[in-house]
């Protein structure tokens, strides 16, 4: 037992924290899956709805469109250029 949750520390040290929050929402649903499965436990009805609810949103979640990045610039997408960085600065003398 030990050495499975040393593994799974060490895999969340090395993922950006985005899957590791994924990770660890989908860790009780595995552990309860595994117990069926593995120790022939029975789980009732609302476990299983609980599960499909977790399975599902991180699903969606997973799934979603991801927002564009913005890049650096002014306010209507196009970059700003470095004279005018230096006009504002130096109040037009560069």
């Amino acid at each position: 037992m030990f050495l499975g949750y040393g593994l799974f520390g060490w895999g969340l040290a090395h993922v950006p924290a985005s899957t590791a929050t994924t990770l660890s929402l989908r860790e009780p649903t595995v552990a309860a899956v595994l117990a069926v499965l593995v120790r022939g436990e029975r789980l009732p009805l609302l476990r299983w709805a609980g599960i499909a609810l977790v399975v599902g949103c991180l699903t969606v979640h997973h799934h979603r469109p991801q927002p564009q990045r913005r890049r650096p610039g002014r306010a209507d997408g196009r970059p700003t250029s470095s004279r005018s960085t230096c006009r504002s600065r130096t109040g037009g003398n560069c």
